[in-house]
């Protein structure tokens, strides 16, 4: 049996309690990202105000997250095929919690944006290496399921975030924002020690210490017959031989479609974080009562939600193209209308979802 005949005896197999551990793991931890992700954005209007810093300042500490995210989803992700998916997620898991607790005692925002890169870094590589496992510990009947499920995680955690930012600010003032965000990631890390097994498919190409006896482990709880020995691994590939790099995306062919695709990533990166780390500040000096801007992150929230879902029910019957091609009109006519109406609260707010 090689490496593929072993993936296709998984992802054909009926889903065990266990894989039903993991994937509930899985999307729990994306959505602490999601909370953890929009905890700036949630102080941004009481840390203005206890520190007066410039919108100039808020700016550049919700740029940190962004560009940290990038570091960690592109240099720092890759890492699993090196070290294992589950030693990065603990890794990154924890790294977030450091990052979410030492913000509580940050005196300064130049301190808050060092911090705020530190948590994106850490966000960006979960992100990554969690749509792998997703993807490993599911069947081939209900993995595109669960991926949509891990991906909604990340708007209920923004929805949280918006439900429970009034009381904890009432009672520990915006500290208590990163301080949730730290406990929880806290708890994960413990966790991910606890119920998260090795990728598989790690043990099997890298074949580290005791990679056979770990693997069996797993495979008893999957329900799976044990090995008497690993499968034979992919051979290596060399990129710069094959023609397996960047370039390769860029051939007459695709060049057209893999274009459209980055330029539609690109703009959906921007309009889904712009509205997502500003929406509070905005909704504040348009003079909705600071309670209610700090939970605006529910409407966003409960809007995204609903979006990731109906894109799942109705790519199948639509065309995923065309119904990308619409809720992009959708999100620049809320866009405009945003940026054309009377400041007015209320429609603002609406308008958000």
């Amino acid at each position: 049996m090689n490496q593929a005949e072993f993936r296709a005896m998984i992802a054909s197999r009926p889903m065990t309690i266990f894989q039903y551990v993991v994937v509930a793991l899985c999307i729990i931890m994306n959505i602490s990202d999601g909370y953890d992700a929009a905890s700036m954005s949630n102080a941004a209007p009481l840390i203005r105000n206890d520190w007066n810093v410039s919108p100039d300042m808020l700016g550049i500490a919700f740029s940190a997250q962004a560009i940290g995210m990038v570091v960690g989803s592109i240099l720092l992700a890759p890492l699993a095929d090196r070290f294992g998916r589950r030693t990065i997620i603990f890794s990154a898991m924890g790294f977030i919690a450091a990052a979410m607790t030492a913000s509580v005692i940050a005196g300064n925002v130049e301190t808050l944006t060092i911090l705020r890169f530190c948590t994106g870094i850490g966000l960006g590589t979960m992100i990554v290496s969690l749509n792998v496992m997703m993807v490993e510990y599911t069947n081939q009947r209900l993995g595109n399921i669960f991926v949509a499920l891990l991906h909604s995680g990340f708007a209920v955690g923004t929805t949280i975030s918006g439900l429970i930012t009034v009381p904890l600010v009432e009672a520990f003032g915006w500290q208590g924002i990163f301080a949730t965000g730290g406990i929880s990631s806290a708890v994960l890390c413990l966790l991910v020690l606890l119920l998260l097994p090795e990728s598989l498919e790690f043990l099997i190409a890298r074949r580290p210490k005791n990679a056979l006896a770990r693997a069996n482990s797993t495979l008893r709880k999957l329900r799976q017959p044990e090995l008497a020995a690993l499968p034979e691994p992919p051979p290596t590939i060399n990129a710069k031989k094959t023609g397996q790099n960047v370039s390769a995306v860029l051939i007459p062919a695709l060049r057209r479609p893999s274009l459209l695709l980055l330029l539609m990533a690109f703009a959906y990166y921007i309009i889904s974080y712009f509205q997502f780390q500003w929406t509070p500040a905005v909704l504040a000096d348009a003079g909705l009562p600071e309670h209610a801007a700090l939970s605006s992150h529910t409407v966003t929230g409960l809007g995204s939600l609903i979006g990731n879902i109906s894109m799942g029910i109705f790519a199948s019957t639509f065309g995923s193209a065309r119904l990308t091609g619409a809720y992009m009109a959708g999100a620049a006519a809320s866009l405009l209308t945003l940026g054309l109406m009377p400041a007015e609260p209320g429609s603002m707010l609406l308008s958000r979802a």
